[in-house]
């Protein structure tokens, strides 16, 4: 198989040649599907889910609490994550799938509304240190409420040969990965299975979840760590992935992106424009993040 593929980082383009293609795309799923067979059946049910993070006074302690069912039969959660406490979740269907899923009013009155009983305090908007939402990839099934379709991983072969592998969750990654890997061993007639179950993850110096109190040469120093270490190439990497600073508290990441963007310049070889446009495209990202 051929194809083509460009760099969003640097514009650069390259032709790929393949012997299969595998189809991981999540949410993306049925639209890549697409691309190989416009009359394609579709596979996934998109379904929002939505965090509100809060400060630890609302749940003082290191013990989490569930609430098994509310009102309307949902679970809620709050759950102590490095000092803050994250509030959840949502199960809500959605047509559009969007690479940046924005928590829905409903959404986040949902949570204030009913965690409220359960915790030392009402939660208000303005306690709302930073909220996100995620889209599930649910296998599509019969039923119309989608908390109730599989969270199991689907593995399919299309007429090209394209292996596509969705559903699942993050605790059986793995699990879809070596199911995948096996079956391309097996179309490719070789002896080499999936080493997961034998892998460790590699941890290197460990960044702080949060940046919140160090100085700006700490953080400077960080920065470059994961630069030089850790692959990390945009603001939005360092404060999002690299540390959590985006998901715990997103006006603090909004102040210190500034000298990320500059500390990141400076590893990566990159002008005073390529700085701004990093400042630019994390403030864009970041305001969704914060309460309205």
């Amino acid at each position: 198989m051929r194809g083509g593929v460009k760099n969003q980082l640097t514009g650069k383009e390259y032709e790929v040649k393949s012997k299969v293609v595998i189809n991981a795309t999540g949410v993306f799923t049925d639209r890549i599907l697409g691309m190989d067979n416009p009359d394609h059946e579709s596979l996934i049910s998109p379904s929002q889910g939505i965090h509100l993070v809060v400060d630890k006074e609302f749940l003082p302690g290191d013990t989490a609490i569930m609430i098994p069912k509310t009102d309307d039969g949902r679970v809620l959660f709050a759950v102590p994550w490095h000092n803050k406490i994250v509030l959840g979740t949502t199960d809500t269907p959605v047509e559009e799938v969007t690479e940046e899923p924005i928590p829905l009013k409903e959404e986040i009155e949902f949570i204030l509304t009913h965690i409220g009983r359960y915790l030392t305090k009402d939660p208000q908007h303005s306690d709302i240190r930073s909220m996100f939402a995620g889209l599930r990839p649910l296998v599509k099934g019969k039923s119309k409420v989608t908390a109730a379709l599989s969270r199991d991983h689907l593995i399919t072969i299309s007429e090209s040969d394209m292996i596509t592998v969705t559903g699942g969750k993050w605790t059986t990654y793995r699990k879809m990965a070596e199911d995948t890997v096996n079956l391309v061993a097996e179309k490719l007639q070789s002896q080499i299975t999936c080493v997961t179950h034998e892998l460790k993850i590699a941890v290197l110096r460990p960044v702080p979840a949060s940046i919140e109190g160090l100085t700006d040469e700490q953080i400077t120093t960080l920065v470059k760590q994961t630069a030089n270490h850790e692959m990390c190439m945009t603001v939005e990497d360092f404060l999002s992935r690299r540390t959590r600073q985006l998901l715990l508290d997103a006006r603090v990441a909004l102040q210190k992106s500034p000298l990320v963007a500059a500390a990141l310049a400076d590893v990566l070889n990159k002008d005073q424009a390529w700085i701004q446009t990093q400042i630019n495209n994390f403030k864009n990202i970041a305001t969704h993040y914060l309460p309205h």
